[in-house]
């Protein structure tokens, strides 16, 4: 294994519904009121369908996944059977990366795949 490979299928969906309580009204909502504060991303495989997960061996496997925030920078560590993430910011530009180690037992990383939040 020279290199780790990520080939996503990502998308993104409401995290959760908005719930409104208290009496009935008749004001009208704006669309920004309505705005998602947070969504999942989400990925339907790690690209590596023949690397074994490393499971505390360092050699020819894969280990984890980062989720990196382009527009803050912040990079979130996550465990390699994740298939999501909940992301706090839609505005934000996201992208993930594949992390393991190679024949030598030299840490390596796939390049990051941009997320298209939606």
């Amino acid at each position: 294994m020279r290199r780790l490979a990520l080939a996503l299928l990502i998308f993104a969906a409401p995290a959760g519904r908005m719930l409104f309580c208290g009496s009935a009204s008749t004001a009208a909502v704006s669309p920004q009121e309505l705005k998602p504060t947070s969504m999942v991303i989400s990925w339907s495989s790690d690209g590596n369908p023949l690397v074994p997960v490393c499971n505390g061996r360092k050699l020819n496997c894969k280990k984890d996944l980062t989720v990196l925030d382009r527009t803050t920078g912040q990079e979130i560590t996550v465990p390699i059977i994740a298939s999501s993430y909940t992301i706090s910011n839609p505005n934000d530009s996201y992208a993930v990366r594949v992390n393991g180690y190679n024949g030598r037992g030299v840490s390596i990383s796939s390049e990051y795949e941009v997320v298209q939040v939606q």
